[in-house]
């Protein structure tokens, strides 16, 4: 593993938290979720073709195209489909809930994906030191989601009845979140 992907990865990953907020923002100041998509998108593309050129990488060719797999041209609808979400969702749920779900979701989904080795990943076995890893992100939105801030300070539990055991904790923690999302 190089060190300057991790780097790379662990700015990403930041820069993604940021990104909620300021997709928000614009939806907010837009008025409109999917024009805010729409603005996203285009700027995405504009600085898309800006590297590009930059970089000197020429346009690619329609043999080229014609040998993209028919999955490979999904990421557009992925992409559209998890910048909504964020402009529809991130407001409610608060930055930090918001991207513990997406990044607890998107490591379940890399491990099944690696497992298998599917959409053209080398196959990485799941095993158990990545299983327990990822319901340890599960474990974390858990606690995130229950010990959310509320008015009048840091982590102050919200008033729910009592707890009957363990696997509560998770139920009760997104209720709480459901309860308070308005989309």
């Amino acid at each position: 593993m190089k060190p300057i992907f991790v780097l790379i990865a662990l700015f990403a990953g930041t820069f993604n938290a940021v990104e909620a907020g300021t997709n928000t923002a614009l939806r907010k100041g837009l008025g409109t979720p999917f024009w805010s998509v729409a603005v996203i998108s285009l700027v995405t593309l504009m600085i898309s073709i800006f590297a590009a050129l930059v970089a000197g990488e020429r346009i690619p060719t329609w043999a080229a195209a014609a040998t993209t797999p028919w999955w490979g041209w999904l990421g557009g609808l992925l992409g559209f489909g998890f910048v909504a979400a964020m402009v529809f969702t991130a407001d409610s749920l608060g930055a930090a809930l918001f991207i513990a779900l997406t990044v607890s979701a998107s490591t379940i989904g890399s491990v099944l994906l690696d497992q298998f080795g599917m959409l053209g990943f080398s196959q990485h076995g799941a095993g158990p030191g990545r299983i327990l890893g990822a319901a340890m992100l599960v474990g974390g939105v858990a606690l995130v989601a229950r010990f959310q801030a509320v008015r009048g300070g840091i982590f102050r539990e919200p008033a729910r009845p009592a707890l009957c055991g363990a696997s509560d904790i998770t139920l009760v923690g997104f209720r709480h979140v459901i309860a308070r999302t308005e989309i």
